[in-house]
């Protein structure tokens, strides 16, 4: 890892880890800081944004400090009003896909078969071990939130990752 702030590590690696991988649905993730803004203008594109959600610290062993960082890894897609159905309703076949690319990001993270219990190491980011993924909206639930569905015609998922990692303090 470099020198930067542990938040900012984490959401850098997690960029090139998402950006590397063949997911369904195509993307370029990109890292934002401060607050996700959800709206979208007119794009059909997917977006995908990494933005540092949290961090809390505690003292380690060996003069070192734990830190436990969250990552929101948000997905956005503005439905054109030409893919929209007659009666206002955003047809399946819009968002199915969208569904899936969240679970796909979700399971990246998580632990397999093949490696046990530890989650999905970061290249750019060997240290940090991965703790847990949640999926949640403004319901707690996976999936859109569905003020931005129902009103905006523009689907939003979020995948929140993870990862602690020991540093010494500067």
């Amino acid at each position: 890892m470099t020198t930067n702030s542990v938040q900012v590590d984490i959401a850098a690696a997690i960029v090139t880890e998402l950006n590397a991988h063949a997911f369904s649905t195509k993307f370029t993730a990109k890292r934002q800081a401060g607050e996700i803004n959800y709206e979208l203008k007119e794009t059909s594109d997917v977006v995908v944004d990494v933005v540092p959600f949290s961090m809390k610290c505690k003292l380690g062993s060996r003069g070192t400090v734990d830190y436990t960082v969250v990552t929101s890894i948000c997905i956005r897609k503005k439905i054109p009003s030409n893919e929209q159905g007659v009666d206002g309703w955003i047809p399946n076949a819009q968002v199915d896909p969208l569904f899936v690319l969240l679970q796909e990001i979700n399971d990246y993270f998580i632990p397999s078969q093949d490696n046990g219990r530890s989650g999905r190491r970061l290249a750019d980011a060997p240290e940090a071990a991965w703790v847990e993924n949640t999926k949640e909206n403004e319901d707690g639930i996976m999936g859109p939130y569905s003020k931005f569905l129902m009103e905006e015609k523009q689907f939003v998922g979020i995948v929140r990752v993870t990862y602690e990692v020991s540093r010494v303090p500067v």
